[in-house]
């Protein structure tokens, strides 16, 4: 029965950010079904990115575990999930003819963040069945905004740039472009996931603060670079 109520709370939980996401492609939206095939292949694509990073850091046996090196463990799995994230949304709008603007890096990119927040979540409530409600009321609550705004850094980047140059391409100029705005992401997740393990009202408190200004931060940038121009280029 709990893992009914916690596969339930998880769904409606991500129904609501993906309502609340609409809002950042209002003018000309995409189809549901291609938001949904971005859900799921982009939460696949990171996914897998991400588990391929670790897999290989341990088979070149670089020091990178959570009983070796706590810091540097969170530190690198905030890269690869960030850096998965971008490579999937990069890798899905390649030849999608419906990305034609570039208000639609945040309806795919949201898609492929959500879909990831999805999967992730559901790893963490099947892996831990005593406490799956909880784990889906804590990481709903927290985890899955906070993959939201934590990748909006480098999707305003790549929106302004289509804005003001053209649809971004998967190259190794533009990932050199990107990759400050990929690491802000990783700061700001790093600091999430550090914070939130020492479990205590205090550091929840930190990163209910740490939410709210790297998403005021975001909507700030986002309406004054947006409001009043044009969604094509």
């Amino acid at each position: 029965m709990d893992i009914i109520i916690a596969f339930s709370i998880s769904i409606l939980i991500i129904a609501f950010w993906w309502w609340r996401t609409n809002k950042y492609d209002n003018v000309n939206p995409e189809p549901f079904l291609v938001r949904m095939k971005l859900f799921f292949y982009g939460a696949f694509i990171s996914i897998f990115f991400a588990l391929f990073m670790n897999f290989l850091i341990k088979k070149l046996g670089i020091p990178i575990t959570a009983k070796e090196n706590m810091t540097l463990y969170l530190f690198a799995n905030a890269f690869f999930e960030e850096f998965g994230k971008f490579f999937a949304l990069l890798f899905l709008i390649k030849k999608n003819h419906h990305a034609d603007e570039p208000k639609d890096i945040f309806s795919y990119g949201f898609s492929v963040v959500l879909g990831f927040a999805f999967f992730e979540n559901l790893i963490y409530i099947l892996s831990n069945m005593d406490r799956a409600v909880q784990l889906a009321i804590i990481r709903g609550f927290f985890s899955t905004p906070g993959h939201l705004i934590f990748s909006s850094f480098f999707l305003l980047f790549l929106a302004k740039k289509w804005h003001n140059e053209s649809k971004p391409i998967l190259n190794s100029e533009l990932l050199i472009k990107t990759l400050p705005f990929i690491m802000l992401s990783t700061l700001f997740h790093f600091s999430f996931n550090y914070l939130l393990g020492f479990k205590n009202i205090l550091f929840l408190t930190a990163i209910v603060i740490l939410l709210f200004v790297a998403n005021n931060y975001f909507k700030k940038q986002y309406y004054a670079f947006f409001s009043g121009k044009l969604d094509t280029k």
